[in-house]
């Protein structure tokens, strides 16, 4: 009499198997926290065993003939949910409950034989899974109150990634989000709570972190435990104080307990305005040195780098704002507002950046050497209520901060503010400054214009300054505003709009563009913002003038493409790999498995040698600005057309790619004629003129004596003869070279310098650079007597290792 019932309650049991396996791995990809997926997953399998037990007992009932009166029902529905309860345990009468499902089911239905073992091998399924989900959620919910048992249970799980993080603020719950995010099924993250930036938001922090998933551990990382992996181990020093950081790092290489295979990240704090590389390096050269003598204590002969580097962890440096800079400069150029209206001759392109704290400084240092561009004289403008000189150093005054990076950085500049009116040579004769001399009495241009103005833009003295047509700000291509908030960011950079459409309109220039970049913190807010950015004054132009695009957001500042720059990173790296002349050679090859075969050699060779790329900070720095910095060769040998005013969405990416598409093959084509040389000599130039600008902003300067002396400082740090002497952050390379000749080397078939001709021609327009490069050469030979053909020390490539120069200068 119950058939009906007994037949649903039996197709629902398998659905419902199926759903809550489904259900389990659904809420695992949407990461809700582990026992609310294991009380969900068992609530719907416990649901349906008890339509199988509701089935068997009403089936089973039947067979005496007496119908079961209301109460018995009840009576039976809560017997078969207390023994779908009871399979969380093992139960004895297993082979029974398999013998009377499968009468069941064939009194219900009059199957065919496969059909019961369908069904038989789904409760078997039942029966072993559910006493494994119980275990795992009495698991869990013990481990919810023990932390550390959870933290053991994790490390058990051999092939999944581990993250470990130092602190819990917004900023490591904001990186945790993005890197679930990219691998939710193998990612697991690990908080160290032992230290919150505000102890009356550490509840709420950690709320936050269990409610993606994560473990929080009460301790340090002076006493995690970092269990084997076939994964790298990842630790991001992420506290918001960089001392504290730096005190992990220092503790976690003392401790031992990392290999070759792990990373630590060092991150600076978004508040300071320095980033803690030299003392970062400072720490790894230290346990180096310090590995290198424990080996020669116990072992003698042989080399001691294998040991040092079985025993390092990689250590990178992160500083997630200036990285933010160099992403939003490489994504939107300064160029951008430049491409329509580029003519022969000099172009201005005029930046002008409001506001002086962390961006808005980052902003003013990668400027400097990313503005670096043929046919481009580039013009800076800062706006910022800081004193512009005070007493006090770094903290006093803008240019006291710039000066405590670098005073070559504002040595190379025309400061309209307080140098007299003239022409270049001019300024640096009246001056009396020699640091921009080539040779002879030739001057090079200045790196860039600089103007500060001291002035509170949110005291209503922004609109005043703007329309003085004496300070030509109106007539900026590239603004930048980073005042600290985002009101204030907003309702600045939408003031500059209306400022620039009323003199856009007054003007009209069909070829003027305005861009405006400008901070905001909040993501729902950036992205409603960026919508809908683009805006047409000028009536007789199809295409609009001015667009203001937000950025910085938290989402974006610390996520994985930003905090990693893992594409730059092994872009750099293979472009810093092609100048080993053997790589060159192969690259030249035409045969293709050669190769194939170097370029897994080569990879193999980073991997294995990575220790070195933060020990050595001018490899694994210059390297990422090489890559950053290709969209501006690209644009500086005219290879850019259309611009984020003329094409949008789909058109500007085909543009992008066919744009570098086209300089890689001028690059790679080998067929030259003078027009082709002449450019490639200017993009030398040019990419020599980025460098000393980049290395600048680095802290690093050029040896003010003698070659002689310089290449007689040699410490363990410093390799003879080697250009650059790293840990006192000198370049003797830092120099100016002639912008008509490039570099000016010849080379023999075999890609080395030609020393009959004395390769470099000893006249006064030979540049400095090839200059010092030649006189390193002939102290060489005359210290070791070596035939200079056969050095290994080569002169710059171009900066361009896929094009054969020998014999074509």
């Amino acid at each position: 009499m119950y058939l009906d019932f007994i037949r649903v309650s039996l197709v629902c049991f398998p659905i419902l198997f199926l759903l809550a396996v489904g259900l389990i791995i659904f809420l695992h990809a949407r990461r809700f926290e582990l026992q609310f997926r294991l009380l969900a997953g068992s609530g719907v399998m416990i649901t349906a065993l008890w339509s199988k037990n509701m089935a068997v007992n009403l089936y089973s009932s039947g067979q005496t003939g007496v119908p079961l009166r209301w109460f018995e029902l009840i009576e039976l529905g809560f017997r078969s949910f207390f023994s779908s309860l009871g399979s969380f345990g093992i139960d004895g009468a297993y082979i029974d409950h398999i013998r009377t499902l499968s009468d069941t089911v064939t009194g219900a239905f009059q199957p065919a034989e496969w059909v019961v073992l369908i069904y038989r091998a789904v409760f078997t399924a039942t029966d072993v899974l559910l006493p494994v989900f119980g275990g795992a959620l009495l698991l869990t919910l013990i481990s919810e109150f023990f932390p550390k048992l959870r933290h053991g249970l994790l490390n058990l799980l051999f092939f999944t990634k581990k993250y470990y993080f130092s602190e819990i603020n917004s900023q490591s719950l904001a990186l945790a989000k993005n890197l679930l995010d990219n691998d939710r099924f193998l990612t697991r993250i690990v908080f160290i709570s032992g230290r919150t930036p505000n102890p009356k938001d550490k509840d709420e922090l950690i709320a936050k972190a269990k409610s993606i998933g994560a473990v929080c551990l009460k301790s340090s990382v002076a006493r995690i435990h970092f269990a084997w992996s076939s994964k790298p181990t990842r630790i991001y020093l992420i506290g918001e104080s960089v001392n504290m950081n730096l005190e992990d790092l220092s503790t976690l290489l003392d401790r031992k307990a990392l290999s070759k295979e792990d990373e630590i990240y060092v991150f600076s704090s978004d508040k300071s305005f320095t980033s803690p590389d030299s003392e970062i390096a400072f720490i790894v050269n230290t346990r180096k040195n310090e590995l290198v003598s424990e080996y020669k204590k116990e072992h003698s002969g042989g080399l001691p780098e294998r040991y040092v580097e079985d025993r390092m962890p990689f250590v990178i440096p992160v500083d997630p704002l200036r990285n933010l800079v160099r992403s939003q400069l490489t994504e939107v150029p300064l160029f951008e507002p430049v491409i329509e209206r580029r003519k022969e001759g000099v172009n201005d392109v005029t930046v002008t950046i409001l506001g002086s704290g962390v961006i808005g400084t980052e902003f003013f240092l990668n400027t400097y050497w990313f503005g670096q561009m043929l046919g481009c004289r580039l013009n800076v403008n800062v706006i910022s209520r800081e004193k512009r000189n005070a007493p006090g150093g770094a903290a006093g005054s803008f240019e006291g901060r710039i000066n405590n990076i670098n005073p070559d950085i504002l040595n190379s500049a025309e400061t309209g503010n307080d140098l007299p009116e003239g022409s270049a040579s001019d300024l640096k004769k009246e001056s009396g400054s020699e640091f921009l001399r080539m040779n002879g009495s030739e001057y090079a241009d200045p790196y860039f214009s600089y103007k500060y103005y001291e002035l509170d833009v949110l005291s209503g003295n922004l609109r005043p300054i703007f329309e003085d047509p004496s300070t030509g700000l109106l007539d900026t291509d590239y603004f930048v505003v980073a005042l600290g908030s985002d009101e204030d960011n907003f309702n600045v950079a939408d003031e500059l709009r209306r400022l620039a459409a009323v003199h856009h309109m007054k003007t009209r220039d069909p070829d003027r563009r305005t861009l405006i970049n400008y901070v905001i913190y909040n993501d729902a807010l950036c992205d409603s913002l960026n919508r809908d950015n683009k805006f047409k004054y000028i009536a007789e132009n199809e295409h609009p003038d001015i667009i203001m695009r937000a950025f910085g957001n938290l989402r974006n500042v610390y996520s994985i493409a930003n905090v990693m720059l893992s594409k730059m990173v092994n872009e750099g790296m293979f472009i810093n790999q092609n100048h080993a002349s053997d790589f060159r050679k192969t690259l030249n090859s035409s045969s293709k498995a050669e190769l194939n075969a170097q370029l897994k050699l080569e990879k193999k060779k980073r991997a294995k040698d990575k220790i070195k790329r933060f020990a050595d900070i001018y490899n694994y720095d210059s390297s990422i600005a090489r890559a950053l910095h290709k969209p501006y060769k690209c644009f500086s040998a005219g290879f850019r057309k259309g611009s984020l005013f003329s094409l949008s969405g789909e058109e500007y990416k085909k543009e992008l790619a066919q744009s570098m598409e086209n300089y890689r093959r001028f690059v790679t084509e080998q067929k030259a004629d003078d027009a082709k040389m002449s450019t490639l000599h200017q993009l030398a130039w040019l990419e020599h003129r980025r460098w000393c600008a980049y290395m600048r902003t680095n802290g690093f300067r050029k040896y003010d004596g003698a070659l002689a002396d310089y290449y007689t400082l040699s410490t363990i740090e410093h390799e003879q003869f080697s250009d650059k002497f790293i840990s006192i952050k000198l370049h003797n390379d830092l120099a100016e070279c002639d912008k008509a000749l490039g570099v000016c080397a010849d080379f023999d078939d075999k890609g080395k310098i030609i020393k009959e001709t004395k390769s470099i021609r000893k006249t006064r327009d030979a540049d400095m650079l090839d200059k010092a490069m030649l006189e390193m050469f002939e102290l060489r030979k005359a210290i070791t007597k070596e035939d200079l053909s056969e050095s290994k020390f080569e002169v710059k490539a171009y900066d361009y290792p896929d094009y054969d120069f020998r014999n074509k200068s």
